[in-house]
């Protein structure tokens, strides 16, 4: 979740990509308001670094 903007996703996939966890689908969708959601899977060996790289 964040605020939309050009470049939101890909920073996040930066860190991931930094991180050497691979995104195997993600969806997402912005409110309208300014705001918007994103899920991102990734295989579960690599949860424990994409966590690590997106401090949550």
């Amino acid at each position: 979740q964040g605020d939309d903007e050009v470049g939101a996703l890909a920073r996040i996939h930066e860190k991931l990509l930094d991180a050497n966890v691979h995104v195997f689908a993600s969806t997402g969708g912005a409110d309208g308001r300014g705001g918007y959601g994103y899920i991102i899977y990734v295989r579960p060996e690599e949860y424990e670094r994409a966590a690590g790289a997106l401090d949550v």
